[in-house]
């Protein structure tokens, strides 16, 4: 590797380069690139693309997130963070490299959850969706099914220590069903993942003077009462020290 990335600032070493040309092409491409770039740099030039100036990007960017873009809250939300990172993420597609972790990640476990949550609530065992004994007699038969093919699904590898996060997932959707009970009042479900933006669904259009953006996404659930009220739930597996007014406010957390 020290070799050949030498080659970049060694155009002139034709041999050698005919021989990468014919024994690693693409490598060959890159390296022509990276001479390129240093070739810039040492002639310490600036307000180029090397130096992070993205201007002659401007025609793509407005392409791929113009007005005509349909956004996902989660990609508003990096956005607003940090540009770079999504920059980095969503316009470069790099991923950082992390170290293999013991348990489901954020991402695994909220699958899990939101489709316990969804199944339950349209399986037929559960006649009237306000009844908390029907759904909770009806959970152990659901939240195993959806166990059952979790790690096939979602791609990870069953160890000891998935039996007792099973328990713990079901525990919680308990949990969760009776403080859902408590606060149940004229509500009841209506939709479950109703879809904007996706699946044939017209997206949110946000306004703000001449300005607009369009949503896309799935709300995780929609309750309404007799006289027409609708309340929203979006279920999360994080505590509510991370939803505090301010980052909503800020646009961090959607």
């Amino acid at each position: 590797p020290e070799l050949m990335e030498a080659l970049a600032t060694r155009p002139d070493a034709d041999q050698v380069w005919a021989w990468v040309k014919r024994q690693a092409p693409a490598r060959r491409v890159a390296l022509e690139a990276a001479g390129r770039i240093l070739a810039v740099r040492h002639a310490g030039a600036t307000g180029s693309a090397y130096d992070g100036h993205l201007g002659h990007l401007r025609v793509d960017f407005v392409r791929r997130f113009g007005t005509r873009h349909t956004w996902s809250a989660s990609r508003l939300e990096t956005y607003r963070t940090c540009p770079f990172f999504f920059f980095v993420g969503k316009v470069l597609g790099l991923e950082p490299r992390e170290e293999p972790e013991q348990g489901l990640d954020a991402r695994q476990l909220g699958t899990i959850y939101h489709r316990i949550f969804e199944h339950l609530y349209q399986t037929p065992a559960v006649e009237d969706p306000t009844d908390l004994d029907q759904l909770l007699d009806a959970l152990p038969d659901v939240a195993q099914a959806i166990l059952d093919e979790a790690p096939q699904r979602e791609g990870f590898r069953e160890t000891a220590w998935w039996a007792q996060t099973r328990a713990e997932i079901v525990e919680n959707v308990r949990r969760s069903l009776e403080a859902l009970a408590d606060l149940q009042g004229d509500f009841v479900p209506h939709w479950q993942e109703a879809a904007f933006g996706l699946q044939g669904q017209r997206p949110l259009v946000v306004r703000d003077g001449e300005d607009h953006f369009r949503l896309r996404g799935f709300i995780d659930r929609v309750d309404r009462t007799p006289d027409g009220q609708v309340r929203v739930i979006d279920y999360k597996t994080a505590g509510p020290y991370d939803f505090k007014n301010y980052a909503i406010l800020q646009g961090k957390k959607l």
